[in-house]
């Protein structure tokens, strides 16, 4: 529960910097600019799509009402032999 809390801090610090916003929490709910909100989620799997997409996938999240989109880090993909990094696949 701490862990998660901490998580709703940083992410709300980040978007009160990103957007000029006040976000916050009550312990009950998310609390954006005084009112609570529900927020929608949907995920988006970059590597199966290519980033030509990415911008088509996003707008079909909003236009289909999420809030959110959250993405796993495949990190094989990323670190294909262990502790040798690459950013680039």
């Amino acid at each position: 529960m701490k862990r998660l809390l901490i998580h709703w801090l940083l992410t709300a610090a980040m978007v009160t910097a990103v957007l000029g916003v006040n976000v916050t929490y009550d312990h009950r709910a998310v609390v954006i600019d005084g009112k609570r909100r529900v927020l929608v989620s949907g995920s988006i799997h970059y590597p199966r799509s290519t980033p030509d997409m990415w911008p088509g996938l996003i707008q079909k999240s909003k236009d289909g009402g999420l809030d959110v989109i959250e993405t796993y880090v495949f990190w094989n993909l990323h670190e294909p032999v262990r502790n040798q990094k690459s950013c680039m696949t």
